[in-house]
């Protein structure tokens, strides 16, 4: 991902019912004893945007669901995104200036 720039994760695939996807700055995030990475990452449920709590508990009976981040200036070089709940189902994401 380059910072400055938007990306939407789009997860309306019923196969993605069951593991809503997060970020984190630790490998396979809040499964690992991390947390979740929210600057600049807004979570959205049929078309409005919730906290990601609600994403979470909400996610698998939604219709149309997405996590979008707008790349801040100050984002690590590395993230992660992990399935919250589903240990090892995640990989890295590379931030370039």
């Amino acid at each position: 991902m380059a910072k400055g720039s938007i990306y939407r994760f789009d997860q309306n695939n019923g196969s993605n019912s069951a593991a809503p996807l997060n970020l984190s700055t630790t490998e396979d995030g809040e499964n690992n004893g991390g947390a979740a990475y929210a600057v600049g990452v807004s979570y959205w449920l049929n078309n409005l945007e919730v906290n990601r709590t609600t994403y979470n508990s909400g996610f698998a009976s939604a219709v149309s669901r997405f996590m979008q981040i707008q790349v801040d200036a100050s984002a690590p070089a590395l993230l992660y995104y992990y399935a919250v709940g589903t240990a090892d189902m995640g990989g890295t994401i590379n931030v370039t200036a």
